[in-house]
């Protein structure tokens, strides 16, 4: 049994077939509003995959709650991997809580895990 596919050919649908499909459904000014929101959506991908990791300065953001980032302080040998609890406003580690006169200075997303 083949999938089934759009039009175009593309698995499940491509995006023209699904804002077709919306505005078949429930008229042009939907079918606007659904094209600007996967146009968006696209860039913000888009960016993701160009943006090189970098180290942001905690003072300029921090990591969403609890993600695994990898940290580092000021005068330490090695980056490591932490994650900031937002409810109690610390960072923590497998083991060990950062302290306060103590903490990390910048913070890297991980790499994505390998296929396979």
């Amino acid at each position: 049994m083949s999938e089934k596919r759009c039009k175009h050919g593309m698995f499940p649908w491509c995006a023209d077939c699904i804002r077709d499909a919306v505005a078949e459904a429930s008229g042009d000014a939907m079918a606007s509003i659904y094209e600007k929101g996967w146009k968006a959506g696209e860039a913000a991908a888009k960016a993701r995959l160009v943006e090189p990791p970098r180290w942001v300065p905690v003072s300029e953001r921090l990591p969403e709650h609890c993600e695994s980032v990898l940290v580092w302080r000021p005068g330490s040998s090695r980056p490591t991997i932490a994650w900031y609890d937002e409810e109690f406003r610390r960072w923590d580690s497998l083991g060990y809580t950062f302290s306060v006169a103590d903490p990390p200075s910048h913070w890297m997303p991980l790499p994505t895990t390998p296929e396979g």
